[in-house]
This record gives C-alpha cells, structure tokens and sequence, in this order.
C-alpha cells in the first residue's frame, strides 16, 4: 500500500487523512483495500507479503485510522486493529486473535529525512504504508497465543488434545538430565 502523499509536500493540504480496511489472503497471497475513505491510500498489485506470511494466519482483517501531516516534518499517526484466526501455541486449534495499536512515528524532518530509502519514496511524493504497519504489528503481536489461559495443550508423549480428552500417558516426565536430582530428594526425609 502506498499512500500518495504530493499534497502534503507541495503544501496543499496540512494533512491526509486514512480511513480503511485492509484484507490479507495468506492462501491465495492476496492483498486488497477491502474500503476506503481516502483517495490517496494506492493498492500496488505486486507488493512483497512476505511479513504478513509470519502470522500463521489464513486470513488478517486491518482496519486503519488516523493522518500523515505535516508540522517541521512529515508525520504519520495511525490506530489500527488486526483481527486474525491463529494457532494456539500449546494445542494448535486455530483462535481468535486480535491486535489493536497505536503507530506514531515522524517520516522525515524538516532538516530531511533519516535513511535514503525513505528519501527516495518521499522524492515520488510517495509514503510505503505496509511496512510501517506489519513491523508494528509484529512488534506488537504476543509471544504466546493462547486459546484460553486454562488450555492444557498437547500431550508430549501422545499428541492428544488434552482439551478435548484425556489420555493414559504417564504424566511425570522427568529429563534424563536431572534423574539425579530425583533419586536425590527421594534419599532424604522431608
């Protein structure tokens, strides 16, 4: 996604406002501007999806709110909220995810900007929205994915779902590594 950002350089406009709902088709490798309010969001056909794929998701929902402007700078301040259907962490079901946040940060100064990558894109009157989202998204997403916070996961011998049965395993698994420890607190009366 790119967001055209001529007026705001050429003095214009003092800001460019985006409102828009973004969809990602990890199974196809499809991305769309699903709705939007603002003329100057531009959908490239041949964008790199690459960061989304890090998701696990099958499909990501984003909607977006907020401006690029200028003040002894360019800008952007955006709230979005990303909705996704993820795997667990401990068993693997696919759950409901979702990831609100808040991205702020300023695209170049008044003095220029901070890396030539950016300089160039500003130099097309251009600002590349995706990455900036995607790295936030990321930055923001949890470590551990839970379905609830009392699932029990898979069990480490069997595989079973232990959400959704029980199984005969032994359940005191203890490392090969720390047996000596085990024979040590059985030696001594507590």
């Amino acid at each position: 996604m790119i967001v055209n950002i001529s007026s705001l350089l050429i003095g214009n406009d003092k800001r460019i406002p985006i409102d828009c709902k973004v969809v990602y088709n990890a199974k196809q490798d499809i991305l769309k501007i699903e709705k939007s309010s603002s003329e100057e969001v531009i959908f490239i056909e041949d964008s790199n999806h690459e960061n989304l794929r890090l998701f696990e998701a099958d499909f990501i929902e984003i909607d977006l709110f907020g401006n690029i402007f200028c003040d002894n700078g360019v800008f952007i301040q955006l709230e979005y909220s990303a909705s996704m259907k993820i795997p667990c962490s401990r068993c693997l079901e696919m759950t409901d995810y979702i990831i609100n946040g808040n991205l702020y940060d300023m695209l170049c100064d008044a003095k220029g900007c901070p890396n030539e990558e950016m300089e160039a894109l500003l130099q097309r009157h251009q600002f590349l929205l995706q990455d900036y989202l995607v790295n936030d998204l990321i930055i923001n997403q949890e470590a551990q994915i839970l379905c609830s916070d009392e699932c029990m996961g898979l069990c480490s011998q069997c595989g079973i779902n232990l959400n959704n049965e029980k199984c005969d395993c032994e359940s005191l698994s203890i490392d090969p590594r720390l047996c000596a420890l085990k024979d040590f607190l059985n030696d001594k009366e507590v």
